[in-house]
C-alpha cells in the first residue's frame, strides 16, 4: 500500500495526512478509552510514519502481553492480519466452516498467490487454525520463500518463476484435476489466466490487490460457463462503522491467538524513518518474507506490555 500511495496509484482517504502508513504500534499519551501508557496496535487512515498518530479508539486493540511493541506491528497487526480476516471471514464467507470446527464442509484446496507476503503469511495461518481440513496451495517467487511458507502449514508450494504458463496446470495436478475451491489473489493481470485454470466449477476468486497489474483481457464466457464467483475487495476505502465492528470482531477471534502462541509473527527486516527508502526498495523488489519494519523509536520498540 505505501508503494502505491508513493507512486500515486492508491491515495489516501479524502481528508487524511498524505503520510505514509495505514498502522501503527505504540504507547497511549491520551486516550477516552485506553490509560496512558498502554501498548496498543491501530489501523490508520494513514500517517503511521510520524513519530505521534491520532487514532480512532475503536480501531485499536492492547497489545498481546508476549510480544514486543515491533512484533505487534511486524506481524501485520493491525493492517495485514486484519485484512487477512476480512477476506476470509467478510468477502469470501467462509464462517460456517469456521463455526464448523474445520471439519470437511465443502471447501477442499485454497491457493494463496504471493504466499510469502505479509498478507499471504496471515492467510495460511488463519486458514490452519480456523479451518484446517482446507489444503492450502502457497505460490511464491522463491523457494527459500516457499519453504518457510509450508512451516506455516502449506500442503502444496508452487515456484511461479519456475513454472510460468504451467502453474495452473500444477494446481490441477495438486487437487486431482478437480481445481481449487477459492483463489486469494493480490496479483491481478498477470495471473489471470492461471487464476481462470486453477478454479474448479463455482469456485470463488477474491481479489484484493493487483501488484501484476490493472489491465487484462478476461473471458467473461469462462466466468459463467465455470459459474464463477467473482469477489473483490480492499480494508482503507471502508467506512468507520464497518472497520468498527470488523476490529472488534478480530480482537475478540484473532488476537487472543497470538497471545497462545497459535499465530506466529514474522518480522522480516527493521527499517530507521532515515531508510524507509531502503525498505521500500526491499519490498519492490519482492524480496521480503512477511513485514518490513519502519522502527520510529527502536527504545519503545522493544518494550513488552506488562501481562
Amino acid at each position: 500500500m505505501d508503494l502505491l500511495q508513493k507512486a500515486g496509484k492508491y491515495p489516501p482517504p479524502p481528508g487524511t495526512t498524505d503520510i505514509l502508513g495505514p498502522e501503527a504500534a505504540g504507547i497511549v499519551v491520551s486516550s477516552t478509552l485506553y490509560k496512558e501508557g498502554t501498548p496498543v496496535a491501530c489501523l490508520l487512515p494513514g500517517g503511521g510514519y510520524a513519530e505521534y498518530v491520532a487514532a480512532d479508539p475503536a480501531l485499536c486493540f492492547p497489545i498481546p502481553s508476549n510480544l514486543t511493541i515491533k512484533e505487534a506491528r511486524a506481524a501485520c497487526i493491525p493492517e495485514n492480519w486484519i485484512t487477512a480476516y476480512q477476506l476470509l471471514e467478510e468477502v469470501a464467507r467462509l464462517s460456517d466452516f469456521k463455526a464448523n470446527g474445520g471439519k470437511p464442509s465443502g471447501i477442499k484446496h485454497a491457493l494463496v498467490y504471493a504466499a510469502g507476503s505479509g498478507v499471504g503469511v496471515a492467510l495460511l495461518q488463519l486458514f490452519r487454525v480456523f479451518i484446517p481440513s482446507v489444503s492450502v496451495i502457497a505460490v511464491a517467487g522463491s523457494n527459500e520463500k516457499l519453504q518457510r511458507v509450508k512451516e506455516l502449514g502449506a500442503a502444496v508450494c508452487l515456484n511461479y518463476k519456475e513454472l510460468g504458463d504451467s502453474l495452473g496446470d500444477e494446481v490441477l495436478k495438486a487437487t486431482g484435476g478437480q481445481g481449487v475451491d477459492i483463489v486469494l489473489d493480490c496479483v491481478g493481470a498477470s495471473f489471470v489466466n492461471q487464476t481462470l485454470k486453477s478454479l474448479k466449477t463455482d469456485g470463488t476468486w477474491v481479489l484484493y490487490g493487483c501488484m501484476g497489474g490493472h489491465r487484462a483481457n478476461l473471458s467473461f464466457g469462462v466466468l459463467l460457463q465455470q459459474r464463477l464467483r467473482l469477489l473483490s475487495s480492499t480494508l482503507r476505502s471502508r467506512s468507520s462503522l464497518y472497520l468498527s465492528s470488523l476490529v472488534s470482531r478480530f480482537k475478540t477471534e484473532v488476537v487472543p491467538l497470538f497471545q497462545q502462541n497459535k499465530l506466529k509473527v514474522i518480522i522480516d527486516a527493521e527499517f530507521s524513518p532515515e531508510a524507509a527508502e531502503e525498505a521500500h526498495k526491499r519490498m519492490q523488489s519482492n524480496s521480503n518474507f512477511g513485514k518490513v519494519l519502519i522502527l520510529m523509536d527502536p527504545q519503545l520498540a522493544s518494550l513488552n506490555p506488562k501481562p
